[in-house]
C-alpha cells in the first residue's frame, strides 16, 4: 500500500527489484506525491518512507528510494526480491498476479499470457487472463519459474477478465545498468 505523508492513502503494491529501488505504478505516484516527495510503502517487510525519485508516466513506473535495510531495521539485514526474467513471454504461457487487495491478506491469481505485445493507448503491455483488482496494481505478474514476468498496471474496461502488464523492456529501459 502507497500513501502520501499528508493522510489520503493510494492503493499500490510496490516492487523491490534491488536494496533501495522500488517500483509502483506511475498513475500512484503522480498522485500520491503531488503534495510531497515523501511516501508511506507498506509491503511484506513492513511500512516504510520512501522517496519519489522519478516518475515515468511515459511508461507508467515511478521509481522509489527505500532506506537502507539496515535502517528500516529488516530482518537479515535485507528486502525481499525478484529475479527478473530476461526473455519475453509468450502466448498462452502460465503466469500468476499476486497483490495485496485485503490490505494485509497477500492473494495470487493464476492465468495465461493473452498476448505479450498489445498497443493500448499508446504503451505497449501485455494482456493477461490472470485476475487483477484493486490494490493489485504494482504488483507483479510471475512466470511459473517464480520471475519478474511484468508490472501489474490495470484492467481493460473494453474486455472482461483481460488484465494490462507493463513489460520487462519498459522496466529494464529505466534501470541503473547495473541492474539491467
Amino acid at each position: 500500500m502507497l500513501k502520501s505523508r499528508k493522510a489520503k492513502k493510494y492503493t499500490a503494491l510496490s516492487l523491490i527489484l534491488s536494496v533501495l529501488l522500488s517500483l509502483i505504478p506511475g498513475s500512484w505516484a503522480g498522485q500520491a506525491s503531488a503534495a510531497t516527495g515523501d511516501l508511506e510503502v507498506t509491503f511484506g517487510a513492513g511500512t516504510h518512507i520512501g522517496n519519489l525519485s522519478y516518475n515515468y508516466e511515459h511508461k507508467d513506473i515511478a521509481v522509489l528510494d527505500l532506506p537502507s535495510p539496515a535502517a528500516a531495521k529488516l530482518a537479515d539485514n535485507a528486502y525481499s526480491y525478484l529475479e527478473m526474467r530476461t526473455e519475453a513471454v509468450k502466448h498462452g504461457e502460465a503466469v500468476f498476479a499476486l497483490g495485496y487487495p485485503l490490505k494485509n491478506t497477500s492473494i495470487i491469481t493464476e492465468g495465461i499470457i493473452n498476448t505479450p505485445a498489445a498497443e493500448i493507448n499508446g504503451r505497449s503491455r501485455i494482456l493477461t487472463s490472470a485476475q487483477v483488482v484493486s490494490g493489485m496494481s504494482g504488483g507483479p505478474l510471475m512466470d511459473a519459474h517464480g520471475r519478474l514476468a511484468g508490472i501489474i498496471s490495470g484492467s481493460l474496461r473494453t474486455m472482461n477478465n483481460i488484465h494490462l502488464i507493463i513489460n520487462m523492456d519498459d522496466l529494464r529501459s529505466i534501470l541503473p545498468a547495473a541492474m539491467k
